[in-house]
């Protein structure tokens, strides 16, 4: 294991291809400064703004539809030739691509179509319940698994980084470019103009005509940094238009769609939902615990966001049940009908996982390891035996809608899937229960879910103002990220230090650390420490 002093060289020495605060996608929303403060004194006024947010990005991205045409002509081709299409993304970009995935196969069920979409993420499926450290700053690991996934000459690959710098998916876009006749795709939230100059690697892509570029810039995220937020967001919501929508008018068939999303995602009763926010903030300020049980349809969308939460708001990682987990998880999901760990994970993913197992990795990716985070009942199970204070809640598809019960009530979202396939259901306003394609469906709860979770988070200190005081620094770009955040605290207190002093706290902080460290937070009040020691 390496020495801090070690770790900190280390970075240091490529810092300069990390350091991304000129990002929109990482700089605060001025539209959310003291959301966290917001969430504790006005819970509604809060919600508001985060609303906002939401509906400006989704109103950005209505224009970029066009970007999307030459995409969903690539797909359509490439599905008319027999040939297989590629997702690929890490973190947050990398559950979406997962998440894509499922949707085609509940879509198509037995369709022969079924297996023509292959999805992967930096560290395989395990990385959708736990990432692996620095695995996503690695551009080999990208190309060896795009190979390892079997991808041919004539196969389209769609690339999706948010930031449009992850190591991981540009090593595994030049791979395709190098094995398939097909132009491979590389989106991205962040302008050309701005990312190129930031990242050398970036810049590459961006200048090889070889690799079709599209860029989807909706802005800063809700929470600075978060792009599993508004940037995930119009990331699957693009790729899959592209997937599901037909050729003939696409453009228009598009827009409509999200004007439907938006218009429904605007129209839902607010109180309901702000209970249940203040209902499972008060659960962890209790210190209590919390079990989410799914059915099949909405495992995947809370398996996201539950994960989601951990590096975003410095919380323990769901434990895995074959080890000693220091902490257990403040929320873990369940499967309903998930008897096995290995049939939770099939219902989770709609096929059977894939697994890394690399010797390199000593078994961190292997099945073994991933059939250890027990999604079925097993797992609860022992969840309830060894957690005193726990909660259960369901989430539940039904004719009348998403039906939410909890520790304390029913909630019902009155939205469900279409299914007719072969429609879109924005000329039927006057029904009570919205009918929604199955991507607006999926995107809709992941929304809700997404205002939910951060706003829970901030009501109970888990970042400051909008900016990720929590965050946890598991590769280059999350280190950058905590030490630009420590330096905008720092300076709200008069306080000067350099980028490599900075850095060298949060290192110190991160060895030290526990599960549930705030460690942004960690880290100021040891250099407030030492300005006071000094003076």
């Amino acid at each position: 294991m390496k020495s801090i002093e070690e770790e900190l060289q280390s970075f240091l020495a490529v810092s300069s291809q990390f350091n991304l605060g000129n990002l929109p996608t990482e700089l605060p929303h001025p539209q959310t400064a003291g959301l966290a403060e917001l969430a504790i004194s006005n819970p509604s006024q809060a919600f508001n703004i985060y609303t906002q947010v939401d509906v400006q990005a989704l109103n950005l991205f209505r224009p970029l539809i066009q970007k999307l045409e030459v995409l969903k002509r690539a797909v359509a081709d490439t599905l008319k030739s027999g040939k297989k299409i590629f997702l690929c993304g890490c973190g947050a970009t990398g559950r979406l691509s997962l998440q894509l995935e499922i949707l085609w196969r509940h879509e198509m069920g037995v369709h022969p179509l079924n297996d023509r979409i292959a999805s992967f993420m930096a560290g395989g499926d395990l990385a959708f319940i736990h990432s692996l450290e620095s695995f996503e700053d690695e551009t080999n690991y990208g190309a060896l698994q795009l190979s390892m996934l079997g991808f041919m000459p004539g196969d389209l690959f769609i690339g999706i980084s948010e930031g449009g710098e992850t190591p991981f998916v540009i090593g595994a876009t030049r791979h395709a470019k190098q094995l398939s006749t097909r132009q491979p795709y590389f989106l991205f939230c962040n302008p050309p103009e701005i990312l190129a100059p930031l990242a050398k690697r970036s810049q590459e892509v961006l200048e090889d005509s070889a690799i079709h570029k599209i860029c989807l810039y909706v802005g800063p995220m809700a929470l600075s940094g978060s792009t599993r937020l508004q940037a995930a967001t119009v990331l699957q919501l693009a790729v899959g238009l592209a997937l599901f929508l037909p050729e003939k008018d696409f453009c228009l068939m598009a827009d409509r769609q999200v004007e439907e999303l938006l218009q429904v995602y605007l129209g839902l009763d607010a109180r309901p939902l702000m209970e249940m926010i203040h209902e499972e903030g008060s659960i962890y300020k209790n210190l209590g615990h919390l079990n989410y049980i799914s059915d099949d349809l909405l495992a995947g969308i809370l398996l996201t966001d539950t994960t989601e939460r951990s590096p975003t708001f410095g919380l323990p990682n769901f434990e895995n049940f074959a080890d000693a987990s220091p902490l257990p998880a403040w929320c873990y999901l369940f499967i309903q009908n998930g008897d096995s760990a290995l049939k939770a994970w099939q219902i989770v993913l709609g096929r059977a996982p894939r697994a890394l197992e690399w010797p390199e990795l000593c078994g961190r990716a292997s099945k073994a390891r991933m059939l250890g985070f027990h999604l079925g009942e097993e797992g609860r199970q022992s969840r309830l035996a060894n957690l005193k204070n726990i909660h259960e809640w369901t989430f539940l598809q039904s004719e009348q809608g998403v039906l939410i019960t909890t520790s304390q009530a029913q909630f019902l979202i009155p939205v469900r899937v279409d299914k007719d396939k072969a429609s879109l259901s924005w000329d039927r306003k006057d029904e009570k229960v919205k009918s929604l394609p199955l991507l607006s469906f999926s995107l809709l709860l992941k929304m809700l879910m997404n205002r939910h979770s951060t706003l829970v988070m901030g009501g109970v200190g888990r970042y400051r103002s909008n900016i990720m005081t929590s965050v946890r620094p598991s590769n280059n770009k999350l280190v950058d990220r905590s030490i630009r955040y420590l330096d905008m605290l720092c300076q709200q207190q008069g306080l000067k230090y350099t980028y490599a002093e900075l850095a060298r706290v949060i290192f110190t902080v991160k060895k030290e650390a526990t599960p549930d460290s705030l460690l942004v937070e960690e880290s100021l009040k040891k250099l407030e420490r030492r300005a006071r020691d000094s003076n």
